[in-house]
């Protein structure tokens, strides 16, 4: 059975999904000259929030990889990126408000002592 996954925000959901199997990784491969390569791997814990992605350089060595943290609600509040020595190169943290609506993003970048935030607002109908 094909399983094509949807991403929504950091949420994966499935169609066609085999009854009663959770999704663990998706792997995803770039085919160059008919020769698979692995692109990046996707990792979700039993309730489909991503918690993990590894991206590959062509030759199969881990370029970067992004560590998700959620809190008791299910929301992703930080996203930290590890490159190559799995050192840290970026930390995005995100706010919510009381209806789980995203309204601001920080993003650090440790290395440059740079900081720069995103305030979100929405207007509803």
């Amino acid at each position: 059975m094909l399983v094509i996954p949807i991403i929504c925000s950091l949420k994966v959901t499935a169609q066609n999904a085999v009854p009663g199997l959770k999704i663990k990784t998706i792997t995803e491969y770039n085919l160059n000259n008919k020769k698979k390569e692995i692109d990046h791997i996707t990792t979700l814990n039993a309730e489909g929030l991503k918690t993990e992605e590894v991206e590959y350089f062509s030759d199969g060595i881990v370029k970067t990889r992004t560590v998700y943290e959620y809190d008791h609600q299910k929301r992703c509040n930080k996203a930290t990126k590890y490159g190559i020595k799995g050192k840290v190169e970026k930390v995005t943290t995100y706010d919510y408000d009381n209806n789980g609506t995203k309204t601001k993003e920080s993003i650090l970048i440790p290395e440059k002592r740079y900081r720069t935030d995103k305030i979100f607002e929405h207007t509803y109908y």
